[in-house]
């Protein structure tokens, strides 16, 4: 049986994991406010990056060889 891995993805550097913020224009439309959802351009709006996979002594070392 297959175990979910934890350590698969890492909270993303640039965001936080705070991957989407809403920016209040100001302005009113006639349904309301006026607002602007922006995505963290590195992570895509997931909060979440792909670690780096294990190469050379690193990837030795996990396996414990």
């Amino acid at each position: 049986m297959t175990e979910h891995d934890p350590f698969a993805h890492r909270v993303c550097p640039h965001c936080d994991g705070f991957a989407t913020a809403v920016v209040d224009c100001g302005a009113r439309s006639k349904d309301g406010r006026v607002v602007i959802s922006i995505d963290c351009p590195a992570c895509g709006g997931w909060g979440v990056i792909p670690r780096k996979p294990y190469t050379g002594a690193t990837a030795l070392a996990r396996v414990g060889r």
